[in-house]
């Protein structure tokens, strides 16, 4: 039987060291100390645009940082990458807002859910 490979917070820590940390069984990034989804393969992207939209910094950005990530985010030199804008405002920030209003909602009204045209 082949060897299982587990995906664990210490498996992405000892992958990642210089981007991320282990704390309460939680994988916390070291650059905003959030605690980040470490199941997804798409965790780092989330966390980029979701911190740029925090900060107010248009995704537009992302493109001319690419250098300056690949050389800063452990994640792209081993492999991974960070899309460029247009793939960023299509695809990851509709979902970032549908999730950031359903959270909100949620944490005023409890299970109540925001009708909204994004699908």
């Amino acid at each position: 039987m082949p060897p299982s490979s587990t995906v664990s917070v210490f498996s992405h820590v000892r992958e990642f060291s210089k981007d991320f940390f282990a704390d309460n069984g939680k994988l916390m990034c070291r650059f905003c100390d959030h605690s980040i989804n470490f199941h997804t393969k798409n965790t780092t992207t989330v966390h980029i645009v979701d911190a740029f939209v925090a900060a107010d910094i248009p995704l537009e950005k992302v493109d001319k940082l690419q250098n300056w990530l690949h050389e800063h985010i452990e994640h792209c030199n081993e492999g991974g990458f960070i899309p460029k804008s247009d793939t960023l405002l299509r695809e990851y920030l509709p979902k970032l807002f549908k999730k950031t209003t359903n959270s909100r909602a949620q944490s005023v009204t409890g299970d109540y859910k925001i009708i909204s045209n994004i699908p």
